[in-house]
């Protein structure tokens, strides 16, 4: 590795190869353009995620004393986890008929391609994907209430592609889930999505998206569905709240919320999972202000 560190007086270097360059920078050369480029992108995506967290941090002082409030509605005085997620704000209802007919469709023709002229010997998947086939089997329970409270209050941000996608389910799902069950018959597998669909759906989202989350179990989902995770998840379940029973308060609030200081300038929906109660939804609780605005 050349030696590129800046002289007093000497002409600025390229950082890779330490060739002389007319302004500080890498050179012309294409290797050494391309480790730049690479090292700007690592950079630019640092401050993101640097700025993902503090942002998060903030949410999460912002909204604690709803779960202080959640906690009371319960009778509860203990301290609970505080979780914020993205807002959603869509009302549920009875899916149209023409919708349910297409989805309908939609999945008569992956289970006609799938059993196809020999029923009895079911597909494997074509990109098999271990964690993806551990999902399917009938042992593994849908998500704990303290990871689906997020879910609840969030309402869905990711589900809404589910809806033009038919739930991104594709022959390969079927072909996967017949694998892990090869008893399941045309009919069985047929009754077993649609019995699934919820009386009310998100609307503008997946038709199997409920007002408690997903109603598919999870052998039944694609895997993009099953493998996909937000950020906010991904930091609930690996703050390890929850699964040693401390109660969880999930706050869905939108994600410029920082720009609207005020007491209550917000929506908000706060789910609580706990022990002795399950999911909860609080009604009639307000957005604090923004730490350090409360006094204006």
């Amino acid at each position: 590795m050349p030696d590129v560190s800046p002289t007093r007086h000497g002409p600025p270097a390229c950082p890779t190869c330490g060739r002389p360059v007319a302004r500080p920078g890498p050179c012309d050369a294409p290797a050494c353009q391309t480790r730049a480029r690479v090292a700007e992108g690592a950079a630019l995506a640092a401050r993101k995620r640097a700025v993902e967290i503090r942002r998060a941090e903030q949410a999460a002082t912002r909204c604690r004393p709803l779960a202080v409030a959640a906690m009371r509605q319960l009778g509860l005085d203990v301290p609970a986890k505080v979780a914020v997620g993205p807002l959603t704000d869509r009302p549920l209802r009875r899916p149209e008929d023409s919708e349910l007919q297409a989805l309908a469709a939609h999945v008569e023709g992956l289970l006609a391609a799938s059993f196809g002229p020999d029923p009895a010997q079911p597909r494997p998947p074509e990109t098999p994907e271990p964690e993806a086939a551990a999902l399917r089997s009938d042992t593994v329970p849908d998500d704990p209430p303290w990871v689906g409270a997020l879910c609840v209050a969030c309402r869905g941000l990711c589900c809404q592609g589910g809806r033009r996608s038919h739930a991104y389910l594709s022959r390969g799902t079927i072909d996967a889930v017949r694998h892990a069950a090869p008893d399941l018959t045309h009919a069985a597998l047929r009754d077993a999505y649609l019995s699934a669909l919820p009386q009310q759906a998100v609307v503008d989202s997946c038709l199997f998206h409920g007002v408690a989350g997903c109603t598919l179990p999870r052998r039944l989902r694609s895997d993009i569905c099953n493998a996909y995770e937000c950020d906010e998840r991904v930091r609930l379940r690996e703050s390890g709240a929850g699964a040693d029973g401390t109660p969880v308060v999930a706050v869905a609030v939108r994600r410029d919320h920082h720009a609207f200081t005020a007491a209550g300038a917000l929506p908000v929906r706060v789910v609580s999972a706990t022990a002795a109660h399950g999911l909860t939804l609080h009604e009639n609780l307000a957005l604090p202000a923004m730490p350090g605005e409360a006094d204006g």
